[in-house]
């Protein structure tokens, strides 16, 4: 799983730097969740983790943290988007990596 998890990971590095190459994006900037630009020097990425929501914090801390992780710092930051309660994950997003990313 985590072989798969660790493929689908670089792919979407590679793909998020791909658009942001062709429309001639910084790769650190240039972020908007729903609409909203992401203030400079916070990052240059987005992820929508609905799954978050519904899932355990031990499962979210074994198949999830360290691979949202990889893209926020592939893209100097940035911020994760889900609808719904996902208080559950606060100690996974507080402790999620070795320097801060969220």
């Amino acid at each position: 799983m985590h072989e798969l998890m660790e493929l689908v990971t670089e792919g979407l590095i590679r793909w998020i730097k791909f658009q942001k190459q062709r429309v001639g994006a910084e790769i650190e900037g240039y972020s908007y969740p729903l609409g909203v630009k992401v203030p400079d020097g916070f990052g240059g990425v987005w992820l929508s983790d609905d799954d978050s929501v519904i899932i355990s914090a031990d499962i979210f801390k074994e198949f999830v943290i360290s691979y949202n992780s990889k893209v926020l710092k592939a893209f100097g930051g940035g911020c994760i988007h889900y609808c719904g309660n996902a208080t559950q994950h606060i100690e996974n997003y507080c402790n999620g990596c070795s320097t801060p990313c969220f």
